[in-house]
C-alpha cells in the first residue's frame, strides 16, 4: 500500500508542481522578471509558448493586466481558462493562437470588456453563438483556420473595426459581412477570391483592405467609389455601375 502511495506521489509531482509555478517563474533571470514582479504595474503579460497545462497560480492577482498573449500553449483546458481569465477585471486583450483550438469554448462570452481577440492558426471551423455578447469587441483575427465557415460571422453583433480571415479557404465574401458598418480595416489574403462583389461596397467606412495572393480577375464598377480601392487602376474596374 504504502509503495503504491509514493508510486501515485511521484507521478503527479511534476503536475503538482507545474500548477504552482507564478507568472515570474516562467522569465526567472531574464530582464522582465523585475517587471512581472510589479503586479500593481503590470499592464501585459506574454506567455506564449510556454508548455503550460494550466494558468500560472498567482494570474488572478494581476489586476491590472489588459493583454495577456497565451499563443501556443495547446495542452491548457481553454474553458477552464476563459472561466479563471473572466475574474480579471481589465482584461480587453487576449492572443489565443496556435493552439490547436477545434472550437471556441460556448463561455466566450463571460469575457464580457473583451476588445480584441486572437483566434489565428488554429482549426476553427465556426464561431459558437455565444460570442454575440462580446459587444465591446472591435478587433478579430481569425486568419490561418483552415475550412472556416466565415457565414459564422452572423453570430458577431459587435461594431468591429478591424477583420482578418486570411487564408481560410474562401472563394467569396458572404452578404453577412455587410453587417459590419464600422470596419475600417479588412484582410482577406491568400484565399480562393476572384471577384469581389457589389454589396462589398456598403462597408462604407473602410479605409484599408488586404486582397494580396487572390486570384482576382477584375473589380466590378460598381465599386469604383470605395475608398479602400482608390489605389487600383480604373483599368481594372469592369461591368457596369
Amino acid at each position: 500500500m504504502n509503495k503504491i502511495f509514493i508510486l501515485i506521489i511521484v507521478l503527479l509531482f511534476p503536475l503538482l508542481c507545474f500548477s504552482q509555478k507564478k507568472v515570474a517563474e516562467y522569465f526567472k533571470g531574464k530582464k522582465s522578471e523585475t517587471y512581472y514582479l510589479d503586479k500593481e504595474k503590470c499592464k501585459e503579460i506574454y506567455l506564449d509558448s510556454k508548455g503550460m497545462r494550466t494558468l500560472p497560480s498567482d494570474i488572478l492577482s494581476y489586476t491590472e493586466v489588459e493583454v495577456l498573449i497565451l499563443e501556443n500553449n495547446p495542452d491548457l483546458n481553454f474553458e477552464d481558462v476563459i472561466d479563471t481569465l473572466a475574474l480579471l477585471p481589465n482584461l480587453k486583450y487576449i492572443d489565443l493562437a496556435s493552439n490547436n483550438l477545434k472550437e471556441l469554448p460556448d463561455n466566450i462570452d463571460r469575457l464580457s470588456i473583451l476588445k480584441s481577440l486572437n483566434l489565428n492558426h488554429n482549426n476553427l471551423k465556426t464561431l459558437p453563438r455565444s460570442i454575440k455578447k462580446l459587444k465591446k469587441m472591435r478587433i478579430l483575427d481569425l486568419d490561418n483556420n483552415p475550412d472556416f465557415d466565415l457565414s459564422s460571422l452572423k453570430y458577431v453583433t459587435c461594431k468591429l473595426n478591424y477583420l482578418s480571415v486570411d487564408n481560410i479557404g474562401i472563394s467569396g465574401l458572404p452578404r453577412t459581412i455587410t453587417k459590419f458598418k464600422e470596419l475600417t480595416s479588412l484582410s482577406i489574403r491568400e484565399n480562393r477570391i476572384k471577384v469581389l462583389p457589389c454589396y462589398f461596397s456598403k462597408l462604407k467606412k473602410l479605409e484599408y483592405v488586404q486582397l494580396g495572393k487572390n486570384p482576382i480577375e477584375y473589380y466590378p464598377k460598381c465599386l469604383l467609389k470605395m475608398k479602400a480601392l482608390n489605389i487600383i487602376p480604373r483599368e481594372y474596374f469592369k461591368g457596369t455601375k
